[in-house]
């Protein structure tokens, strides 16, 4: 059995600033970090994993720096 898990990356909710004229996030304002909900995901997988043998597999999509939500992951 193999469990795909979905991971990605999403503005650093600490530090990033609001532009409220135009109702949007600056991107630019702060760093990344993987989605928390992700991490609650991969956990409740690797729970599985110990239980069952299961495979746990990351999959994410994004620019090049995408790279780095799948190597948190991994760790």
């Amino acid at each position: 059995m193999k469990i795909a898990v979905l991971v990605k990356q999403v503005p650093d909710m600490d530090r990033v600033k609001f532009d409220r004229e135009r109702g949007v996030i600056d991107r630019n304002s702060a760093g990344v970090t993987l989605n928390p909900f992700d991490l609650n995901a991969l956990e409740a997988a690797l729970v599985i994993k110990e239980q069952t043998g299961a495979q746990v597999v990351a999959v994410s999509m994004g620019p090049p720096r995408a790279e780095e939500a799948l190597q948190e992951a991994i760790a």
